[in-house]
């Protein structure tokens, strides 16, 4: 999933693109659990963020993913906040670490 220009030996393999594309919404772990990623599939689009919301640590990888104010975001599931997939943009302020 690189998006070309970045040093390639920071990207991990994680898995087929088909394999990926068949659910929405999924966790990738990583040895520390504080910094595992959520990897969004929607509109034929790849998105990866922090899998933590940055208000009070909800799970964003059960988050919906929503149209909201025209720009498409994953809708944290404890308090509703939504986060812009692009750029980690959230509707009170906070920025989320985004790669798309």
């Amino acid at each position: 999933m690189s998006t070309g220009g970045e040093d390639s030996t920071l990207w991990q393999k994680v898995g087929p693109v088909q394999e990926l594309a068949t659910t929405r919404c999924r966790r990738l772990y990583t040895k520390e659990t504080a910094n595992d990623l959520v990897l969004v599939h929607y509109k034929n689009n790849f998105y990866a963020m922090n899998a933590w919301c940055p208000h009070q640590s909800g799970p964003l990888f059960h988050g919906d993913i929503e149209e909201y104010r025209g720009k498409c975001s994953i809708v944290c599931p404890w308090h509703g906040y939504a986060i812009c997939l692009q750029d980690g943009s959230t509707t009170y302020g906070l920025q989320v670490s985004s790669m798309s």
